[in-house]
């Protein structure tokens, strides 16, 4: 398996990884429930906004004889979305994916999560998932350790940076990957659209620091 960042050409790809890896995650399904026309497409469509939006210099793929079986998406310290100051007039893919009922939906848990990440800059993960094609026929521990691999190439970045690196996790699994990743529980809180477990990771040294 490689790791490396995500073509512009294969955006359309990636997000639709994510959006087999999603399609039951509690946010999404709160954004575009079981049901709804076209939801794969939708939710795909959600993901490419997303990756539009942060960049896509922070979308690490995970390849497999060239094929992409895994995505992780963060968010960068700092990062300030060229889309947002235009969002109100333009939503384009966005409103394409969750329409008008998903933006409310969104923006009210932002707003119950707006105060609960750090306030020094940091990396946020936005989502990490992999291909179902790939999942049904792998072993069982074979599909976290794609995630935890993913997870843990960018990490390395963020350590080396001393950064502290945050997310929201939204089912006990997820919860316990991360730990063991050494992100630690923060705190928990019941948004209107789902209940999530805030986590924070402190920068670690990397081993060439400390023999230097």
């Amino acid at each position: 398996m490689e790791i490396r960042t995500l073509e512009p050409k294969r955006v359309r790809e990636a997000a639709k990884v994510l959006a087999e890896a999603f399609t039951d995650e509690p946010l999404v399904t709160q954004l575009l429930p079981l049901g709804t026309l076209h939801r794969q497409r939708k939710i795909a469509d959600y993901f490419v906004w997303n990756m539009r939006r942060t960049g896509l210099r922070t979308v690490d793929v995970a390849l497999e004889d060239d094929r992409i079986v895994g995505v992780a998406l963060w968010r960068a310290p700092g990062h300030v979305s060229r889309w947002l100051p235009v969002l109100p007039a333009k939503t384009g893919v966005l409103l394409r994916g969750v329409g008008r009922r998903g933006l409310r939906v969104l923006g009210a848990h932002d707003a119950a999560c707006a105060d609960k990440h750090p306030s020094e800059p940091y990396w946020h993960l936005i989502g990490v998932g992999t291909a179902q094609a790939h999942a049904r026929g792998a072993r069982p521990a074979t599909v976290p350790d794609i995630e935890a691999a993913l997870v843990s190439h960018r990490l390395r970045e963020i350590d080396d940076a001393g950064s502290l690196a945050s997310l929201e996790a939204r089912t006990p699994q997820h919860v316990s990957q991360y730990e063991a990743l050494g992100f630690s529980h923060q705190c928990e809180l019941a948004s209107p659209a789902v209940s999530t477990v805030v986590m924070w990771r402190s920068p670690r040294a990397s081993r060439s620091k400390i023999a230097a």
